[in-house]
């Protein structure tokens, strides 16, 4: 017997396509499972497949294991997951999001574990598609949070915004820090051309102020492990922060330094998003989630 709560995607799906998207059946198998009672909807029977199953409806289905399809297992590791929202541990050198030509990135990747898994029925939910509520680059590794539907979306995206919720990451840089720990507080201009970010101490044209914090965690010879909080979110912000104060990441080849990249074999950066905070009771339909602490799998190299 397996047992299936209806989410939010799958509201409205008729009984029998809920049915076929389980299992492997042709019309007589299906009203073989009908006449012996092995469907359950909320522990009554239906009488027809022609139902509407609602979202927290219960369905059971009273069949050996052998009759289910498998379900796509994803490529990287699930650090949660429930009917909203699913966080995951990106490697490095992927994608967040691809292009027509390029479907091996995470977007397209968890797209389709929630369609093998009947999480996401497009015929059902045409306005919306599985989205990411943080971004990474290709080569920084960790953690990801992926919204299963729009107001799990919208509600993450505004917590992030309010740093309700936290992102903290791991840093291997160059040099010894000033201090054990600090707030960086400058003015950033992103190019989108050449997608390379520049720092300022001083409020410049189009520029928006950066907010990173850092704790030191250990230190040994040239190289200091930092804990970073990533106070405001701009694209490449760590990065590049980091290196305008003389303390580039370790593998960094767009703001880092070479010669340490050469010394130490290093050709990505060493950052991993290792950590996220629900720091907050106000989370709404998320209020299971309230001061949960998630942290990623994968380490500094």
């Amino acid at each position: 017997m397996r047992s299936f709560i209806i989410n939010k995607n799958q509201d409205g799906i008729r009984l029998e396509n809920f049915i076929r998207l389980k299992i492997e059946a042709n019309q007589a198998f299906l009203f073989m499972m009908l006449r012996k009672k092995v469907i359950r909807i909320n522990n009554v029977h239906p009488k027809d497949f022609k139902c509407i199953l609602k979202e927290n409806d219960e369905v059971k289905i009273y069949l050996d294991d052998k009759y289910f399809k498998k379900e796509y297992v994803l490529p990287f590791d699930i650090i949660y997951e429930d009917n909203n929202l699913l966080i995951i541990d990106k490697p490095k050198g992927i994608l967040v999001h691809g292009d027509s030509n390029n479907h091996n990135n995470v977007i397209d990747i968890v797209t389709k574990y929630l369609l093998e898994k009947n999480e996401y029925i497009p015929s059902l939910n045409n306005e919306f598609r599985p989205s990411l509520n943080n971004r990474l680059d290709s080569n920084t590794s960790g953690l990801l949070i992926i919204s299963k539907n729009k107001e799990t979306l919208e509600l993450i995206n505004r917590l992030i915004a309010s740093r309700d919720i936290k992102k903290y990451y791991l840093a291997k840089v160059k040099g010894k820090m000033e201090k054990d720990h600090f707030i960086y507080k400058d003015y950033y201009v992103f190019d989108p051309i050449k997608r390379m970010g520049k720092v300022y101490k001083d409020k410049v044209l189009d520029s928006k102020e950066i907010i990173t914090g850092y704790k030191v965690l250990s230190e040994k010879d040239d190289i200091s492990i930092l804990e970073v909080e990533l106070i405001t979110g701009r694209t490449h912000q760590i990065r590049s922060h980091l290196a305008f104060y003389n303390h580039p990441i370790i593998g960094d080849n767009k703001y880092g330094d070479l010669n340490i990249n050469k010394k130490y074999k290093k050709d990505s950066q060493e950052l991993v998003a290792y950590k996220l905070v629900f720091s907050t009771d106000n989370l709404e339909h998320l209020d299971y989630l309230s001061n949960k602490v998630f942290t990623s799998k994968i380490k500094l190299s």
